[in-house]
């Protein structure tokens, strides 16, 4: 801490105290995200400045991608002011005739003040080409219908099934 005096007399001192800059390392908040061959979406990284009271420069990289996929911009950099959060969208996009599987991208998030602090993190990828399969179960086949009918399905996937919403 360091206090200066700005004024004086027999009465009253008015003094200015600065806090120094503490650095803290940033944190990196990452997500997961299930694509198809050929579709592209927007990922969200959050990064934290949770250094006291100094705003710095950080660099995002996406350290190695995965043949196959694809990041725009792989790499981002943005002032953050203390104790404040940035969101990075980079664009992702999976190549068609990407093999099924999980992909993992990596990312560091370094101070360029400091060169030294960093936080790392990633996001893991599925990539699915295989359609679900939905059978109806009810009503059965070639029947006559009358009135309120109640409607059954069955559905099957290779990875999993969330729902089945008519």
């Amino acid at each position: 801490i360091q206090v200066t005096t700005m004024s004086a007399d027999a009465q009253k001192a008015t003094v200015q105290i600065q806090f120094p800059c503490l650095n803290q390392n940033p944190i990196l908040d990452t997500a997961s995200n299930v694509l198809r061959p050929g579709a592209s979406t927007t990922i969200t990284l959050t990064t934290w400045n949770n250094s006291l009271g100094c705003a710095h420069t950080f660099q995002f990289v996406a350290t190695t991608i995965p043949s196959g996929l694809n990041l725009v911009p792989s790499t981002l950099t943005a002032t953050i002011p203390a104790n404040t959060s940035a969101t990075f969208t980079p664009t992702l996009t999976v190549a068609a005739g990407t093999p099924n599987g999980f992909y993992n991208i990596p990312f560091t998030v370094t101070d360029i003040q400091t060169g030294f602090q960093s936080a790392a993190g990633g996001i893991s990828i599925r990539v699915d080409s295989v359609n679900p399969t939905v059978s109806l179960t009810a009503p059965t086949g070639r029947g006559t219908l009358q009135g309120t009918v109640t409607l059954k399905a069955t559905a099957t996937d290779d990875f999993a099934v969330q729902d089945v919403a008519w």
